[in-house]
């Protein structure tokens, strides 16, 4: 009897890691995902947040352009990650800052997509192993407005979460620029870096022109 319990408990263990390292499952489950939201077989559509592009986009700039030029640059987008994650598709003129005329088309491209939710598979690392246990938030950044609300899953043992909060029938995110929380606390304790959460650096960009956009997002964080 013994030595069937640690054979069971070894395959498990395998089969844990295999999950992690060869997530096609959680691939499928995302295709599936973005396929079915944007498709018109499903009962009904999730209703997407209401858009402010103009209003939204003068409202980053008055937020982050720290030195009154009336673009965000390099130096001044830090302070957003959701903006710095996406600055490269957002730059379409290439001066290396964002103006509200940018930012607010952006925004524009959100509000035509025919789509409104990306997928919400997220799989979490923290020093190159996988993560669970762990609260996933996505925050809006406040200036897309009230109608954009966080949303949030936890981590399993593969370190694998489903975000939801948006819409109960449609677990995903919203397209729209986000920061995003990783936290984690045992016995009390904080156990990952307060760049990833408290103070997070972490952004991310849901849209439907981002390549890879069906796959699981990714967080591979380090201490």
């Amino acid at each position: 009897m013994a030595s069937l319990t640690m054979i069971a408990s070894s395959q498990k263990k395998q089969n844990e890691m295999s999950v992690w390292k060869n997530p096609y499952c959680l691939v499928l489950a995302g295709c599936l995902h973005a396929t079915l939201v944007g498709c018109n077989s499903t009962p009904g559509r999730p209703e997407k947040p209401d858009f402010s592009p103009s209003a939204s986009a003068e409202a980053a700039v008055a937020e982050y352009d720290a030195d009154g030029d009336g673009r965000i640059d390099q130096g001044e987008v830090a302070a957003c990650p959701g903006l710095a994650i996406a600055f490269p598709r957002i730059d379409t003129d290439g001066d290396d800052a964002l103006d509200a005329q940018e930012i607010a088309a952006r925004i524009e491209h959100y509000e035509a997509a025919s789509a409104s939710l990306s997928t919400g598979t997220v799989m979490v690392s923290l020093n190159g192993q996988p993560l669970p246990e762990a609260a996933v938030t996505f925050e809006p950044e406040a200036f897309l407005g009230d109608s954009f609300k966080a949303c949030s899953g936890e981590t399993d043992y593969t370190g694998t979460a489903v975000i939801s909060g948006h819409n109960d029938r449609f677990p995903g995110i919203f397209f729209g620029l986000y920061r995003v929380r990783v936290s984690k606390t045992v016995n009390g304790k904080e156990v990952v870096p307060e760049r990833f959460n408290a103070n997070t650096t972490l952004g991310h960009e849901a849209s439907d022109d981002i390549p890879g956009l069906i796959r699981a997002i990714r967080f591979d964080l380090r201490d």
